[in-house]
């Protein structure tokens, strides 16, 4: 007999619960077509009880979920568990020989032999946009914090930690704005501070395609019971606030990959600094790769034949020597800190004087040499 207090339509956390696995377990399930999710007008799913029948009976393999500590895990993540869909690996990367044969590094499959990597063709980025190589080659982490606490940005800022680039966002519109240009591995969701939008702001960061490999950890004030299934289906991780940057740390640390050997990481790192790139393209559409504005729509589309290309277009070239320094340096800048740099410290950095720098892009430093790195256009530039 039906139980009278069995609801027809439940919350993702109560289906998780029946079928004995996480929520975004569940949430997996319905955006592989495996069940079928009503959204409600708050933007959170529903399911009808009935529909769950064959997955109770056997259920498809459980995701991981650290919501309820960071432990970590016993042994390096390789790239297909680093970027996985919550602990599912992707279909696309199991059709990729680096899976099939279990490789730890997949960036040296590329750039060895692209045809016996991918060339691409299943991953989300390029190696220079991958989280998993910024990772595996030591490169600083970017964690996107989402907060309207003004102490605990200055705290954050005061007191950072090593390895750790963040960059912060007030609400739901910064954070999309922001991660135009660069990719959050974290993005720390301040529950206080969004209030009654967590869960919907959680779960668009968690859907967002242009952030594959992303992890939202939802920081919470010890009062906060945090009970809410739907809010914690794409939660990776919890903190409890106060917090502070070594506390991100701690989180980022619970998802290890194995590094490469320090020697290696430095040129893998010089590679990255001098603008290389793994995976070539010289046929890139700049119509297409282009907004409106003329900037590239993302960096993962750069190379220097675009470069060279973008500053025919500007009459600046032929690029020389000199040109190419303060590109490269741009680019490092702007992976490192998320912005590009001001004309002082391209002088400070390059040796360069202001006014050889200004000959050099006669144009400006915004749509001459951040233009040609392939740099999004900054906010509020005319």
């Amino acid at each position: 007999m039906k139980q009278k207090n069995a609801s027809v339509w439940l919350t993702t956390g109560q289906a998780a619960k029946l079928c004995s696995v996480t929520p975004a377990t569940v949430l997996n399930w319905i955006r592989k077509g495996q069940v079928e999710g009503v959204r409600t007008a708050g933007g959170h799913y529903r399911i009808r009880r009935d529909k769950l029948e064959s997955l109770i009976a056997a259920p498809p393999t459980p995701t991981w979920n650290l919501a309820d500590g960071c432990d970590g895990f016993r042994r390096p993540l390789r790239c297909w568990e680093y970027l996985s869909d919550s602990g599912a690996t992707r279909e696309d990367c199991k059709e990729c020989l680096v899976y099939r044969v279990g490789a730890t590094w997949c960036f040296h499959f590329a750039l060895s032999e692209p045809r016996i990597g991918d060339g691409r063709l299943f991953c989300p980025t390029t190696c220079e946009d991958c989280l998993y190589f910024r990772r595996a080659i030591g490169l600083p982490i970017d964690v996107l914090v989402i907060t309207q606490d003004d102490d605990l940005t200055q705290g954050l800022t005061d007191h950072p930690a090593e390895g750790l680039a963040l960059h912060f966002a007030h609400n739901a519109y910064e954070a999309s704005a922001a991660v135009q240009s660069f990719l959050p591995a974290f993005a720390v969701v301040d529950e206080a501070a969004c209030g009654t939008d967590e869960g919907e702001l959680v779960e668009s960061l968690a859907c967002d395609t242009r952030l594959p490999g992303l992890r939202i950890v939802v920081a919470a004030s010890h009062s906060s019971s945090g009970e809410d299934g739907d809010n914690r289906s794409y939660v990776a991780a919890a903190i409890e606030k106060p917090f502070g940057a070594a506390d991100i740390a701690t989180v980022v640390d619970a998802f290890p990959v194995e590094g490469v050997e320090p020697d290696d990481a430095a040129k893998w790192r010089q590679r990255f600094k001098s603008g290389g790139t793994m995976v070539h393209n010289d046929t890139v559409d700049l119509e297409s790769s282009s907004g409106p504005d003329g900037f590239l729509k993302t960096m993962s589309t750069w190379n220097r034949s675009t470069a060279e290309r973008l500053a025919k277009e500007q009459d600046i070239g032929p690029l020389t020597d000199e040109h190419w320094k303060i590109i490269e340096f741009v680019q490092w800048y702007y992976r490192t800190h998320g912005k590009g740099p001001p004309v002082v410290q391209v002088h400070k950095e390059t040796g360069m004087s202001s006014k050889s720098i200004c000959e050099l892009f006669p144009c400006g430093m915004v749509k001459g040499a951040y233009r040609l790195a392939g740099l999004p256009r900054p906010p509020g530039c005319a």
